[in-house]
């Protein structure tokens, strides 16, 4: 980051030049740090409206609008909640600077009324309270105005005119003492963010800002380097937002990932105030909403999920830390992500750099990051930390580019924080040692009626067992699927790891059962199915990839057996513990098989298990995370892993999903007093009236087994391998009938072959 430079050459030629320069020259020592603010009870707050006095309301919907003085202190609404007229939902509002609120609705209708409307219309009406309490219907009309028009997004300019955007990008502006509607301009998609600087409105959808003169309604030329940087900073579901300098500053601030940014008006450059690596800004799991400027260049910034922080200059530190710990992985990762933003915090002296070859916002193919990884690791540019999902570690390790975890580890094992058995799962190599360990695990699972799978043990169990259901109900679905792809994904990760022989070479025996059984199952699972059940489920689980192996036990078991005729058993994985708020994947047998029976109409007894293979105890690692070799700052990176193993961030379980391989982990997600998420969003004493859990919380004996699943789990099993790939590819085809079991094998081991060669 070249502050000075680019400060120097953005503010050439503008007011206050002198001042600006000596400003940048200070932030050679000097950077910007944050310190969080303790937001209110009754949020969590999802939108921030700043007022006339320098002070800010806080929103969140079914709640009174929250005022917030300039100095942070809470004051008093002198006006009633807008509830009291009745309404189904609340779809949208904006807040002047005055404090005055327009609140977009779905209104209650009678019979009458919705028949009326017509069976493909939701009406939406509009209100306006004033900060009085006086509240009166805004009803638009116009050339403009349509009924089905939904209003993404609501502003306020500082004169208080609104203006309106919808999902099509069109923008509008809504006169509210009258209801009148006026078309502007369409954007090229739907707007995110509004900023008015004078007289102009500026427009942020993801390709450009667009400018429109609201005095003489008209839209003006864009800005070439503001036009630029929005289409090249398209950073999670609100890129980038805006706000106009305080009275005086004749410039933008503007906020996204990568820091805070300033824009002179007219300039042609735009200068980087603040990385966003070292502050919330590069917290991909938050989004900025909104951004106020302070006195002394200090600046308010709002952050989705209930975060804010003021931003202030620090200038005894360096503008950048002496000392940087790079963290690479091949995708996002939430996990590490909010790792080095804690690292980070805890670190004002080193500067902790978090890249992914496959960001999400570029078009990288994995195969380019592989070999941009490759690259910078012969030319000795290793990271310190690597995070190997979708990685081959064995491979890594064998060419010395992971080091050793194992003494790392062992105090670890030896007080029993982490479970052992998973540790001795991740010893690879002729050096038996461990070169990556999972923060979190997948666990092999089924869920039927006990009688047909309990005791199974391996892959001809599972067929003997759905022969016996098939059986039993010889119409509807054995399996929750769509297709022949969706079968392999179900079985290949508790038998790929039998297939390697000692030597290392294809044991195509193995790949022929496998194969032989994995087709016996298809055309059980065919034979009570009928086109009609075909199309229930491929409508059902359109679109729902990661569903299709959801956890055997989960409240997923329910969604997909609306039909009675449909599904009989499931086999997949547990995945997580929670899915979202408090609700555990694990849910309350008693409850589950109540309302199982009430589904299918039979007597069922409900339960699950670990599922056995080909191989036994199969766990799957993910955000499997190693250090370099060739790390330019190991003590760091063994600080780094040690934070990722702590109980701080192995009890966060919103931060992705997966069984943590912490004892105290797991013990936190079975606490049903945790409010830990509820006081992150920001609820505090009205947390237990959002936890519907009771009902299908694990009772006691349901706990201790799911443990024991944990205590067994031995094998790794990491997805994406070239392996997995061909297997997946050749197992479609040999269901299809295009190729035997014995001919699939053999395809394999020749694929397999050529890939080695390569």
């Amino acid at each position: 980051m070249l502050l000075l430079f680019m400060s120097i050459l953005l503010l050439s030629g503008c007011a206050g030049e002198n001042t600006k320069q000596e400003k940048a020259q200070q932030a050679l020592t000097g950077r910007y740090m944050e310190r969080s603010i303790e937001l209110p009870a009754g949020g969590p707050w999802q939108k921030m409206f700043l007022l006339s006095d320098g002070g800010y309301a806080l929103y969140v919907e079914e709640k009174p609008l929250q005022l917030i003085a300039a100095d942070g202190t809470q004051r008093q609404a002198n006006y009633l909640w807008h509830r009291n007229f009745q309404y189904i939902t609340e779809v949208g509002c904006a807040v002047t600077m005055e404090g005055d609120m327009l609140l977009a609705y779905i209104p209650v209708l009678s019979k009458a009324e919705y028949e009326a409307q017509g069976d493909d219309f939701t009406p939406i009406a509009y209100a306006y309270i004033d900060n009085r309490g006086n509240k009166r219907t805004v009803t638009p009309y116009g050339e403009s105005f349509s009924e089905d028009m939904y209003p993404d997004s609501m502003v306020f300019s500082p004169d208080g005119r609104l203006y309106i955007g919808d999902s099509l990008g069109n923008v509008f502006h809504m006169n509210v003492d009258t209801g009148e509607m006026s078309f502007l301009f369409q954007a090229n998609s739907m707007v995110q963010d509004f900023c008015f600087y004078g007289t102009t409105m500026i427009a942020l959808d993801n390709t450009k800002a667009w400018l429109y003169d609201t005095e003489k309604n008209e839209l003006l030329e864009g800005i070439p380097v503001l036009d630029e940087f929005v289409a090249s900073h398209q950073f999670g579901r609100k890129s980038i937002v805006l706000c106009a300098g305080r009275e005086g500053e004749n410039c933008l601030y503007i906020g996204c990932r990568t820091g805070l940014y300033r824009y002179v008006w007219e300039g042609s450059l735009i200068e980087q105030m603040a990385d966003g690596r070292l502050l919330l800004f590069g917290d991909t799991t938050l989004t900025p909403q909104v951004i106020q400027p302070l006195e002394n260049d200090e600046f308010r910034v709002f952050f989705e999920y209930n975060r804010m922080v003021e931003l202030y200059f620090d200038k005894n530190l360096p503008a950048r830390p002496e000392r940087t710990l790079h963290v690479y992985s091949l995708e996002e990762n939430a996990y590490i992500r909010y790792a080095a933003q804690l690292f980070q915090k805890e670190h004002s002296d080193v500067m902790v750099q978090y890249t992914t070859g496959m960001d999400g916002d570029n078009a990288v193919s994995k195969e380019d990051a592989l070999r941009k990884l490759n690259t910078e690791l012969l030319a000795d540019e290793a990271p310190d930390v690597m995070v190997l999902d979708g990685l081959d570690i064995e491979q890594y390790a064998q060419k010395g580019v992971l080091k050793k975890l194992d003494d790392l580890l062992e105090p670890y094992v030896e007080d029993g924080l982490i479970f052992e058995n998973i540790v001795k799962g991740m010893r690879m190599t002729e050096e038996e040692s461990v070169y990556a360990i999972p923060m979190n695990v997948w666990l092999p699972s089924w869920l039927t009626d006990r009688k047909y799978l309990e005791g199974e043990e391996n892959l001809q169990d599972i067929v003997e067992g759905l022969e016996k259901i098939r059986e039993d109900h010889p119409e509807g679905s054995l399996l929750i699927l769509r297709n022949e792809e969706d079968l392999i994904k179900k079985l290949i990760f508790t038998s790929l790891p039998a297939w390697t022989q000692e030597d290392g070479s294809l044991d195509t025996e193995k790949l022929e059962e496998f194969f032989t059984a994995a087709l016996r199952i298809w055309e059980l699972n065919n034979q009570g199915m009928t086109e009609e059940d075909w199309e229930f489920l491929r409508r059902e689980l359109s679109g729902c990839e990661d569903d299709i192996m959801m956890c055997a036990a989960s409240s997923g078991l329910l969604t997909w057996n609306e039909a009675p005729e449909h599904v009989w058993v499931q086999i997949g994985y547990i995945y997580d513990l929670y899915r979202c708020l408090q609700f555990l994947h694990l849910h309350n047998e008693d409850a589950n098989r109540e309302e199982f029976k009430k589904l299918k109409g039979v007597d069922m007894d409900l339960w699950w298990d670990s599922c056995q293979g080909q191989a036994q105890n199969i766990f799957i690692g993910r955000c499997l995370t190693g250090i370099c070799e060739g790390a330019k700052e190991p003590e760091l990176a063994e600080e780094f892993i040690q934070l990722l193993l702590s109980d701080t961030l192995m009890e966060k379980y919103w931060l992705g999903e997966g069984i943590p391989i912490s004892r105290q982990g797991i013990a936190s997600r079975f606490d049903m007093e945790n409010t830990a998420y509820g006081e992150y969003l920001g609820w505090t004493e009205d947390f237990k009236q959002h936890m519907y859990i009771q009902a299908f919380w694990p009772n006691e004996k349901e706990q201790q087994h799911f443990l024991d699943m944990m205590e067994n789990a031995a094998v790794f099993y990491q997805p994406g391998t070239a392996l997995e790939e061909v297997a997946m590819e050749i197992g479609i085809q040999v269901l299809k009938g295009e190729l035997s079991p014995e001919e699939g094998a053999r395809e394999v081991q020749k694929k397999m072959a050529i890939e080695m060669e390569e």
